[in-house]
């Protein structure tokens, strides 16, 4: 959340969780036992005319591993697989324009996992706001 919101053009980020069930009652404990399925998520708002949805992207990938499924540095688990969640198809198509690149271009040396099934696009979900001692962590 903290190098995402240092880019200029980003307005605001918030964390939370995206792409589980059940966001009516969502709290870190269930996130952390793997009960709801939902990743660690970050919402970014930013400015298109300042920062494009590809250059977020691609700092996403400079910032976050995704050759390691369900896992980041020392945490394991699903809730911390790679995921990019979009606001619409032109921001999908984008993505995995930006995936292909990585891909070609080998930018990781296990390029093989780095696929959408080691970064996963899930439709648009409604992210759940706010974890609790996590929010502003690095701030």
């Amino acid at each position: 959340q903290a190098l995402l919101s240092a880019l200029p053009g980003v307005i605001e980020t918030t964390c939370g969780y995206s792409g589980g069930k059940n966001t009516h009652s969502i709290t870190y404990e269930l996130v952390s036992q793997e009960q709801t399925g939902h990743a660690e998520a970050v919402m970014i708002r930013f400015n298109p005319q300042k920062l494009s949805y590809t250059q977020l992207v691609q700092c996403f990938f400079k910032i976050h591993c995704p050759t390691t499924p369900n896992s980041q540095g020392n945490d394991i688990g699903t809730r911390y697989r790679s995921c990019i969640f979009y606001a619409h198809t032109q921001q999908h198509a984008e993505a995995q324009a930006v995936i292909q690149e990585a891909k070609d271009k080998q930018y990781f040396k296990e390029v093989g996992a780095i696929r959408v099934a080691g970064t996963t696009m899930p439709p648009p979900t409604a992210i759940v706001y706010g974890i609790g001692i996590w929010v502003g962590f690095f701030k």
